[in-house]
């Protein structure tokens, strides 16, 4: 068992009962049953605002029954004109009856152009619970109102997180590999076509999937813990650091913050402080009801206030943070109303937005 050794959280904030965020206001992306008449497996849901539009991308698999990740999964998208209060007919990245899936993933701004990274795979290995079998990062770019693959940009790497720049003018993401063990991808300079993948020094422990955010040439990892558990049943989240732009990371150090079996999401405030989504333990590792924010002061990488973002009878999972139009949009998996017993991720997505005014 590891030891805690890392400072994530400040002691003092309020992680049993934190108060609900002023202001914040939920909307509906996707209600599954109501769209495509039945539930189904819908996950990961990524968010970017466009040319005044903004976009939703998941994971999206009609043909699996109760599992997930299975070669009918497809990337499947849809675009409010109106902040996120309605959104139009959804729609696909790709045609059906590939012989790969491509489930969900992240986008990226860069030069007046959207693109959105997929995670590509063919099938889940038969002698592993998660093993992808070929898994690679396709990139997609927004050309004439349709998406166009420009291939794959990197293998073995699942993306969670949106490609940030960097101060030396790289871009790093967080996500995992084949063997759902964390990993980052850093571009080679400002070219979004190629990536090269730093899978992380896990020891014998399991820490899967990830977010983070550049400091500098320092950058800070946050890690979902699949396999370390205190005697009190905490899953403390996983860090690890880099000093040199993400070349290189630290081996996986356990933090003092008690995180949910679940992916956390990190984005950076306009003035400096640091914000994570995340779920919390309520005594199940896999407990995902209560989904919270954790603030920084600015321009430090520990938190200092924790808010409740949304508490559930359903599961709230796999949060990503947009800021825009002076608000923090958070777009999230919540577990649909007639989900199958026992299924794996049968959602619907959702949307929280938060005045900035409400973080002050």
């Amino acid at each position: 068992m590891l030891p805690i050794t890392f400072e994530l959280v400040k002691e003092g904030a309020d992680l049993a009962n934190p108060p609900l965020i002023k202001g914040i206001r939920y909307y509906k992306i996707f209600d599954t049953e109501k769209t495509d008449g039945f539930t189904h497996f819908v996950h990961g849901v990524a968010i970017e605002e466009f040319q005044g539009k903004l976009f939703a991308a998941w994971g999206d698999n009609q043909q699996s029954g109760k599992e997930e990740n299975t070669i009918s999964e497809r990337a499947r998208g849809c675009i409010s004109l109106d902040g996120g209060l309605t959104w139009q007919t959804p729609f696909y990245f790709t045609p059906e009856n590939l012989p790969y899936a491509n489930s969900h993933g992240s986008f990226c701004v860069k030069d007046g152009e959207l693109w959105f990274f997929a995670a590509r795979f063919y099938g889940k290995h038969p002698s592993a619970a998660i093993n992808f079998i070929g898994l690679s990062m396709e990139a997609f770019l927004l050309h004439n109102n349709s998406w166009e693959s420009k291939g794959i940009v990197a293998d073995d790497f699942w993306t969670y997180k949106e490609p940030v720049r960097m101060s030396n003018g790289s871009w790093i993401t967080a996500g995992m590999n084949h063997s759902f063990h964390a990993a980052a991808a850093i571009s080679h300079g400002d070219d979004l076509t190629h990536w090269e993948v730093q899978s992380l020094d896990c020891g014998e422990h399991h820490f899967s999937e990830a977010t983070l955010w550049p400091d500098g040439n320092n950058v800070y990892m946050v890690i979902r813990n699949e396999s370390c558990r205190l005697p009190n049943g905490d899953h403390p989240a996983g860090v690890a650091v880099s000093t040199n732009y993400g070349l290189r990371f630290s081996p996986v150090e356990l933090s003092n913050m008690p995180m949910g079996v679940n992916k956390p999401y990190a984005a950076m405030l306009p003035d400096g402080r640091m914000v994570l989504a995340f779920t919390l333990v309520s005594g199940e590792a896999w407990d995902r009801r209560r989904m919270l924010l954790g603030i920084s002061k600015p321009h430090e990488n520990v938190i200092d206030r924790v808010f409740l973002l949304k508490q559930s009878e359903k599961a709230l999972a796999y949060p990503y943070i947009k800021l825009m139009w002076e608000s923090l949009y958070i777009a999230y998996s919540e577990g649909s109303a007639n989900a199958l017993p026992n299924s794996c991720n049968q959602n619907d997505l959702e949307l929280a937005v938060i005045p900035l005014t409400s973080l002050s």
